[in-house]
């Protein structure tokens, strides 16, 4: 998985090759691969959201064209929860930023 954050960390703009890798990732090795199959994770929020780790939340922070996501485990207050993971990740993109994001924190996790 390290290759395609790589690879989306590289991006301009949405890829439909990455999207293809990210969804047969996604479905365990199930699936086709092929990218008419593929959500376009990297173009669109719903997508993108599905990717992240379960009980994951996000925030964003925006500064001129940049975007920055950060996911980290939901914490409701009623005791000591562990941090399993967390991530960030900033580009232009918000789905692109929100996908890297959750392959980092799913791959931390």
């Amino acid at each position: 998985m390290d290759d395609v954050i790589e690879r989306l960390e590289a991006l301009s703009g949405p890829c439909r090759d990455i999207d293809a890798e990210i969804h047969h990732w996604h479905l365990n090795g199930v699936g086709t691969g092929y990218r008419q199959d593929a959500p376009a994770y990297n173009a669109t929020l719903d997508p993108a959201l599905t990717l992240m780790p379960e009980g994951g939340q996000f925030s964003l922070d925006s500064h001129y064209s940049m975007v920055t996501v950060y996911i980290t485990p939901f914490i409701d207050g009623l005791g000591p929860t562990p941090v399993r993971f967390a991530a960030e990740a900033s580009c232009r993109s918000l789905p692109i930023a929100l996908c890297i994001a959750a392959l980092k924190a799913r791959k931390a996790a």
